[in-house]
């Protein structure tokens, strides 16, 4: 997706946290450490072998940090953001969090894609980029483990 507003289908916080407890599931990590460049390059194949991922190099991204196409049932990082997912950096594993959250929230859904307008805003029910926003989140930290935490730090 770009980073342009889309419209999607109204989706509840709620709902996203289902869908992201069911993506850790069909791959089985459980643990706090979710090993997203791994889901990435080897857990996305074995659940559809038609999916494909790539790394581009910066010009070829287009200022996109990540792209996910659904049309070509692809996901594609800049990269400096892979080699920093590769490297654990926080910020880089998000944005794979990110991407792979539209493939699973956004692969089959109609879109309406809006004029970058400051004017023009939609609800975050219905912004693609809010729910895989939301869906990395919870992807990286699940919900219940994130009730145990006692501070910022420790959720860190």
């Amino acid at each position: 997706m770009s980073g342009q507003p889309i419209e999607v289908p109204y989706l509840t916080c709620i709902q996203i946290l289902r869908i992201a407890k069911e993506v850790r599931q069909k791959f089985g990590a459980n643990e706090d450490f979710y090993p997203v460049v791994h889901i990435l390059e080897m857990g996305m194949l074995l659940l559809d072998p038609n999916f494909t991922f790539d790394v581009k190099e910066r010009y070829e991204m287009k200022g996109d940090l990540g792209l996910t196409v659904p049309s070509e049932n692809a996901i594609y990082l800049r990269r400096d953001v892979y080699e920093g997912a590769l490297a654990n950096n926080a910020v880089d594993r998000f944005t794979v969090a990110h991407e792979i959250g539209h493939h699973f929230i956004h692969h089959d859904v109609p879109v309406v894609f809006h004029k970058a307008n400051r004017r023009r805003t939609i609800k975050p029910q219905v912004d693609s980029e809010w729910q895989a926003n939301i869906f990395a989140a919870a992807l990286m930290m699940p919900i219940n483990r994130l009730r145990k935490c006692r501070s910022i730090q420790e959720a860190a």
